[in-house]
């Protein structure tokens, strides 16, 4: 059963838009297919698959392990229309050591 049943909720807009992002590089990335990318970061086909079709959100352990294949920051994967509430603190956008927390209202 997938997160979002077990949830009874629709998959969030952010983790909508962090998987469209990770397929964006994908495709940037000489079109790797899911397969290869799963056996190449570690990860489970039906995990990674889950996730890209954003069923279910990515872990920061798995979005690392998919930019070190890719030779993206994990940045690159969280696009500019954040989610209300949180903002975005590190060095430069190109640093893949970028936190987004949520502010008090």
């Amino acid at each position: 059963m997938s997160a979002t049943k077990l949830s009874g909720r629709e998959p969030s807009e952010f983790v909508r838009s962090v998987a469209a992002e990770v397929n964006g590089q994908m495709g940037r990335h000489g079109r790797i297919s899911a397969v290869r990318l799963a056996a190449a970061s570690g990860l489970p086909y039906r995990t990674l698959a889950r996730c890209l079709s954003g069923a279910r959100p990515f872990a920061v352990d798995e979005l690392e392990k998919i930019a070190a294949v890719l030779d993206c920051a994990v940045s690159d994967f969280v696009s500019p229309a954040q989610p209300p509430g949180t903002r975005t603190i590190g060095r430069k956008s190109s640093d893949s050591h970028h936190v987004s927390f949520a502010t008090a209202a």
